[in-house]
């Protein structure tokens, strides 16, 4: 490590001494300035190409403050060595903090917690509607019909608008919001136009029906209600999975029957 100090003007009522400290690589690590005034400079005995790392060049002016330059293996540029220095022309050497970030964004008051959905249907703004079932997960809702079962069914609530970052709340379940026609004690059949029929089971199964139980009576009132077929709005089974087709036999249709 070298050093060069360069000391210039002195006149009139104004002098200037720099002193650049310099590391082995010719970058420079300090620059100081001194206001106008007599002064006296100090070097190390020690300043040449095989002098330790560890070195100081002083500026001593004729005042009460003084400036210092300071280039260390141990303590970085800028590190108070001696008495506080006095005022530096240009732009000074700030220790920088950076300033403290919270780890995550607090819940905006009033905001709905994690479970304030549960079994209720909630509504983004391009209106899909999703049914927050007991477990916490969001199903979608395929339809106005199945939203209506569901609400009436189920005696659920909703749908409440609510913005996407409380709808990510909710993790996504890989089945869609069904009605629940379980909640009905032996609705079995269901029919949207009389020719397709489904047997419908808990879970949001269905079973396309091939034969009925006691044929075209399946379709009238004088049918028992475990075997009658029931109209049912379009689309309201869009939400039920489809399951093996079903065939009515004596033994299928006594199942059914309680």
């Amino acid at each position: 490590m070298f050093a060069t100090l360069a000391a210039a003007v002195i006149g009139g009522a104004c002098a200037v001494v720099a002193a650049f400290i310099k590391s082995g690589n010719g970058v420079a690590v300090g620059v100081s300035v001194a206001p106008a005034m007599p002064q006296t400079v100090m070097a190390s005995p020690f300043l040449s190409p095989t002098s330790p790392a560890s070195m100081v060049i002083s500026f001593i002016p004729a005042s009460p403050n003084q400036i210092f330059g300071r280039s260390s293996e141990n303590a970085p540029v800028g590190s108070a060595v001696g008495p506080a220095v006095g005022p530096a022309v240009g732009p000074a050497v700030v220790s920088t903090v950076a300033p403290t970030v919270a780890q995550g964004s607090p819940r905006p008051s009033g905001a709905p917690t994690s479970n304030s959905y549960l079994n209720k249907m909630i509504k983004t703004s391009d209106g899909a509607v999703y049914y927050i079932n007991s477990d916490g997960l969001r199903q979608y809702v395929p339809n106005s019909n199945i939203e209506n079962c569901i609400r009436v069914r189920a005696n659920v609530t909703g749908p409440f608008s609510v913005d996407y970052s409380t709808l990510d709340a909710y993790r996504s379940s890989p089945k869609k919001a069904y009605c629940p026609y379980e909640k009905e004690k032996y609705l079995n059949f269901v029919s949207a136009d009389g020719n397709w029929v489904w047997l419908v089971e808990a879970g949001g199964i269905k079973h396309h029906v091939g034969t009925t139980c006691g044929g075209a009576a399946a379709y009238t009132d004088e049918s028992p209600k475990w075997w009658k077929v029931h109209r049912i709005p379009a689309g309201e089974t869009d939400g039920h999975e489809a399951g093996s087709d079903w065939f009515a036999s004596d033994s299928t249709c006594a199942a059914l029957a309680p």
